[in-house]
């Protein structure tokens, strides 16, 4: 589930690797890259949040429906992975500028640094909190590698101005994130009957157009802003 989740984002950055290229060979300002990181950004968010707001909602039901009993642990796991690689996953266009200017070898240690440290951290955790305290090992050094060194990297080494990046794509997206995932929440308080393929998907077909319609009511301004938004100092 969460390498189909992961999925998503590659699909969406791999589209735009040609072009991030194309900056690097014409050595374009840090400004550009930022706004090609913001607008791959918002497009990668867009999906993956309400992949995970909706799985959040209707996830127990998927799994119980696809699995049967017992497998409320994999509920738990997964929100924890996915939330923790939200911004990784929304940032995998910065891997694709990394490596098309030749800039990945911090990266590259920095994850070799951290798989060892998350082994030794998994093996502690593992035998006192099981599965559950291996995914929140794994999530911390996620959250720790690819959203803080990373970006700091992004800032000291590439110059970007991640601080906009975070604005533009998570910050100022939060309000229609949330409203669309409590609409989306209560909307499906008044359907009762749960357990089968068809109650999944009608759940799933109203979380996702009740969640969708409020974020873009809500997004649609700050999205079309910087989709459209001229580059500074162009008239």
């Amino acid at each position: 589930l969460v390498t189909i989740y992961r999925k998503f984002s590659g699909a969406v950055s791999g589209i735009f690797l040609p072009r991030a290229t194309e900056m690097s060979i014409t050595d374009s300002a840090p400004e550009a890259s930022v706004r090609l990181m913001t607008r791959v950004g918002i497009m990668q968010y867009s999906i993956l949040s309400l992949i995970l707001a909706g799985f959040a909602l209707v996830g127990k039901e998927f799994l119980f429906v696809w699995l049967g009993e017992g497998y409320d642990e994999v509920y738990i796991i997964f929100l924890i992975l996915c939330t923790a690689l939200l911004v990784p996953n929304c940032q995998s266009i910065g891997i694709n500028i990394l490596e098309a200017r030749n800039r990945h070898r911090f990266r590259a240690v920095m994850m070799c640094a951290l798989a060892l440290a998350n082994l030794v951290t998994t093996w502690f955790a593992v035998s006192r909190y099981g599965m559950v305290g291996a995914a929140a090992c794994t999530a911390a050094a996620v959250v720790l590698g690819q959203a803080v060194l990373l970006n700091g990297y992004y800032w000291k080494a590439l110059h970007l101005d991640i601080r906009k990046f975070f604005m533009d794509t998570f910050i100022k997206l939060l309000p229609a994130t949330a409203a669309g995932s409590l609409a989306a929440w209560i909307a499906l308080r008044n359907i009762t009957v749960q357990g089968t393929w068809a109650s999944l998907a009608l759940k799933v077909v109203i979380a996702g157009f009740t969640y969708t319609a409020f974020f873009l009511l809500l997004g649609k301004k700050h999205i079309a802003r910087v989709y459209f938004a001229k580059p500074e100092g162009t008239q």
